[in-house]
């Protein structure tokens, strides 16, 4: 019997090159982490690959784990 993904989700994979790349091309979802600046970048980056691989990047759900400041 043939097995069908329903959903694919990448968590903590911030690899500008690679996975950010592979999700764009295939993650409903990913969750990155780091401080708040580097979130920004990150989401940015994956919007960029999204524009370049033809997707939506509103498809993917996102999530960021964001170190505090410190006080």
């Amino acid at each position: 019997m043939a097995r069908t993904v329903d959903h694919i989700s990448a968590r903590g994979g911030g690899g500008e090159l690679r996975t950010l790349r592979i999700v764009a091309e295939h993650a409903d979802i990913w969750h990155g982490f780091g401080d708040a600046e580097t979130i920004a970048h990150k989401h940015a980056v994956l919007d960029r690959w999204c524009e370049r691989v033809g997707r939506d990047p509103s498809e993917i759900v996102r999530s960021a784990g964001v170190a505090p400041t410190p006080a």
